[in-house]
């Protein structure tokens, strides 16, 4: 006869043999010790300090570029070829889900891009995703089992991925469910799943937090990255924040294609800027020196007012210091600052006492008129700070 254990209410016995199925089934933990002494491996990516194993987030406004910047991850980690020039991937083959593209804009898009990341048979492309009576997650984790090949997944966007499964229901619980079974998918395959999703309207200061609904895609990813773009600028900063991923900030401008994001040389907050600011900040680094307001004017044939702005916003990021009496200055002016160049020339005449003080950073010239030139455009691909692919 079996041996029983009373219960512990003590209404009654169950055999000792369900007892420890029981037990069994229970949680257990390990303890500090045992994960202090274990080796484990570290982080894999498929993107280096981008893209790691598991579930990225890429959001942004609508028409920032995302898709443009997924293309390129699409083709460079199915090429091999580094990502902007110099991000190495590990090759593999890549499904690239792209549910708002027809595949004449992707053909378009291969071609503009084929300088930088040639096409191969190991990039995969779909515009749609559906079979009748599955759930589209179902469907991806079946199709990745019959394709073990696949390391790296891009579904552009969200929303329209998720289908019906996703557009009547929301909500942190529900969308968290949404995001685990996607990250799910990822762990189980060993592989990287990138999901492209857009901005509230909300306008956070904490730029985790301006992605479309709640916290919940966010937080069960295991990277962000985050395309931060201003309409109608050339230029943008992709932010980078992750469990396994450093924070940084990645500044990038669109190629004269038109198609292509590529490295900008200057710092995060210049890739910001817009093409008005550029053309000041261009103007007050050429200088090498303060210049008056009134240059500016002058210069750019633009209202004081209209500079006065512009200035502003570049004294708020830090890349032009405000001196005294209305006298600005670039923060980094370039290397050949100084050299007069004829494309403009005009005079200024200088009172005293609308020059820094004395002790300033740098001085005004000293006599009280004084002719300079300084080169002046409105095309943005002759502005000196920028690359010229």
């Amino acid at each position: 006869m079996e041996p029983t254990i009373a219960s512990a209410g003590g209404d009654g016995a169950a055999p000792a043999s369900e007892q420890q199925e029981r037990a069994s089934r229970l949680p257990k933990p390990k303890t500090a010790k045992e994960i202090r002494d274990t080796q484990y491996e570290g982080p894999q990516f498929t993107v280096e300090g981008l893209i790691p194993k598991g579930m990225t987030v890429l959001g942004g406004s609508p028409k920032s570029g995302k898709t443009l910047l997924a293309t390129a991850i699409v083709l460079s980690v199915g090429s091999g070829a580094p990502l902007l020039g110099d991000i190495p991937v590990q090759r593999t083959k890549v499904l690239f889900i792209s549910l708002e593209d027809s595949e004449r804009r992707f053909q378009s898009r291969l071609a503009k891009l084929s300088d930088q990341y040639p096409a191969t048979e190991d990039v995969l492309f779909i515009n749609s995703w559906n079979v009748e009576g599955q759930e589209p997650t179902q469907l991806l984790n079946e199709y990745l089992g019959a394709n073990p090949e696949i390391g790296l997944v891009i579904i552009d966007p969200l929303v329209l991925f998720l289908g019906t499964e996703g557009a009547s229901q929301s909500g942190y619980k529900v969308e968290y469910q949404h995001a685990r079974s996607i990250k799910a998918i990822a762990d189980r395959h060993h592989l990287s799943i990138v999901v492209i999703h857009h901005t509230s309207k909300r306008g956070s200061d904490d730029w985790v937090g301006n992605y479309y609904g709640s916290f919940a895609l966010p937080g069960a990813a295991d990277a962000l990255l985050f395309l931060d773009k201003r309409r109608g600028a050339e230029t943008a900063v992709l932010k980078v924040t992750g469990r396994d991923v450093a924070d940084q900030e990645i500044g990038l401008i669109r190629h004269e294609n038109g198609c292509q994001w590529v490295r900008y040389e200057g710092t995060p907050e210049e890739s910001c800027t817009s093409p008005e600011q550029d053309e000041i900040l261009a103007l007050l680094r050429r200088a090498g020196r303060p210049m008056q307001l009134k240059e500016l004017v002058k210069a750019t044939n633009k209202s004081s007012s209209n500079i006065h702005n512009i200035l502003k916003k570049l004294v708020g990021n830090e890349l032009v210091k405000s001196l005294s009496r209305g006298w600005y200055e670039a923060v980094n002016p370039e290397a050949n600052a100084g050299e007069d160049v004829v494309d403009a020339e005009f005079t200024v005449n200088e009172d005293e006492d609308e020059r820094p003080s004395e002790g300033s950073p740098a001085a005004a010239p000293s006599s009280p008129l004084h002719s300079f030139s300084l080169a002046i455009t409105n095309d943005r691909s002759n502005v000196p700070l920028l690359p010229q692919p």
